[in-house]
Parts: C-alpha cells; structure tokens; sequence
C-alpha cells in the first residue's frame, strides 16, 4: 500500500541535529555495497520520501512497476551531510534512484524540495537518476530542483563518475522546467545526461532553464569530463515524435552538447554558453 516515510518528524521531535541534511541515514555499509536501500512495488504507487539519507547500497532506492512517487528533500549516495560521496575507492554506489516501468514519478518539486545525488560509480550505466521506461505506455518522469553531482551546499563537487542521469525508453522525461525555481544543477563527473529514447512516437524529452558544469550561483567551474549529453533516439516508425526541447539552460565552462546520434527533431533554442 501507499507508504509516506518522513524523516523531517524527527527534527521536530528531537532537534536539529544536522543542520546541513536530514536527521536520518540509512546505510547499506553491513550489506557492503549490494542490495537495494528502499523498494516500492506496484502497490505502493502513490508512496513518497521526505528528509532521508540513504547510501552505501548499491540502489539506494528502487521503484518497480509504481504509478505515483514523489521523492524531496533527500541525500543519495552522499555522506549525511551531502558534502562528500560516501562510497570510498574500491566500492560502488548504482543510483540514487533505479526507475523501472514507473510513472507518474517526481524527483524534487523545486529548488527548495529537491535532492542530493552523488556519489554513484564508473559502470554502465550507473546514475544519480537511472530510468528504464521499457513497458508501454511512456512513463512521465519529472526531475526538478536538484543537485546532481553537486553536494548540499550548492557548491562542492561530488561526482556521478558516469552520469548525472540516465534515460532508456518509452520515456516522457522534463528535466527542469518553465520557470527557473525548477532548475537543477547538473555538474562534474563524465557527462550531465544520457538519453537512450525509444521509437515510440510518444516518448518526449525536455531540458529547461538548468544549469551544466557550474554551481548554484553559475560562477564556478564544476564541468564535465566528455560533456553534458549525450543522445541516442530511434527514428519513429509508427508516427510523428514531439521534438526534444533543450532551453534556457546555462552551459558552462566548456560545457557543450556533444555526441548526438539522432533523427528526432531537437530544438535547442535560447541557452547560454560561457566559458
């Protein structure tokens, strides 16, 4: 059934103890960096986490088959102070979320409700945010107000050594979005984003009014080591496709759209270029 796991209730009923995070950590370090932290079935659409920390599993959380899920205000694969990876040389950390067959899926509202990823590890293809949209019909998934590769502060660089995020399938992805309270900061690490859409004439993608390979304030060099995105999209065969939209993002540092293996219309259309 649906479950809402709350981590705030514990400040308020013990204090503010960690002033930069939540109260809360849940850490798979006994397990050695296997299993799945948190799993959400199809029963549980609906379900959300609040103010939790939850590292050293391999999955740090895991929806399957869920309509319905709302994820804010939490550390993934971070220390509980979202400040350093919390997966030391030698261990691997897959993603902070693994979506799979899931929709109706929110990772952060806005600036003031998203979360922390970082932290994740070097194989294919490990994420902050891993979807698999791979069951019809096109799952929706919205991504925003949230530091990916990027710690608490807004500022230190903690790296999704692959991605940032990952997109494979049927998907109806908005990262960011129409207004800039929406807007996540996706930095360090190999690239920001990897999008592996199907055919399907009914998988979008947007990316709006983000910022790439800088921190919150947009004046320091967090880039990428190959660049912010990279697509690979089949051509539909069934229909027309919605163009994938990438706007009013800032691209920083020598940050550029590279490797785009496409034959979907893009349009990419009032970004900044800087550095």
């Amino acid at each position: 059934g649906v479950t809402v796991i709350d981590g705030s209730t514990q400040t308020s009923n013990q204090g503010d103890t960690n002033a930069t995070g939540p109260e809360i950590e849940l850490s798979g370090y006994t397990l050695n960096f296997t299993g799945v932290g948190l799993n959400f079935q199809s029963g549980a659409g609906g379900s959300s986490v609040n103010a939790i920390g939850i590292n050293k599993f391999l999955t740090q959380i895991q929806l399957n088959s869920l309509n319905g899920f709302t994820l804010t205000r939490s550390y993934l694969g971070t220390t509980i102070n979202g400040l350093a990876s919390a997966s030391p040389t030698g261990t691997r950390q897959h993603a902070g979320v693994e979506a799979n067959a899931s929709t109706n899926v929110d990772l952060g509202t806005n600036r003031s409700t998203g979360n922390v990823f970082g932290g994740m590890g070097t194989s294919y293809p490990d994420a902050g945010i891993v979807l698999y949209c791979n069951v019809a019909p096109v799952k929706a998934i919205r991504i925003k107000g949230n530091n990916l590769g990027i710690g608490s502060d807004g500022s230190t660089a903690i790296p999704n050594i692959n991605y940032g995020i990952y997109v494979n399938g049927e998907c109806n992805v908005t990262v960011g979005g129409d207004d800039v309270s929406e807007r996540n900061i996706i930095s360090t690490g190999r690239r920001g984003i990897r999008v592996e859409l199907s055919k399907s004439p009914n998988s979008t993608l947007k990316i709006k009014n983000n910022f790439f390979g800088t921190d919150v304030t947009g004046q320091l060099d967090r880039s990428f080591s190959q660049g912010a995105m990279h697509f690979y999209v089949g051509f539909s065969v069934s229909g027309p496709q919605d163009p994938i939209i990438i706007a009013h993002n800032l691209f920083a540092f020598g940050t550029t759209i590279v490797d785009i293996r496409t034959a979907r219309e893009m349009y990419v259309e009032n970004n900044t270029f800087i550095g």
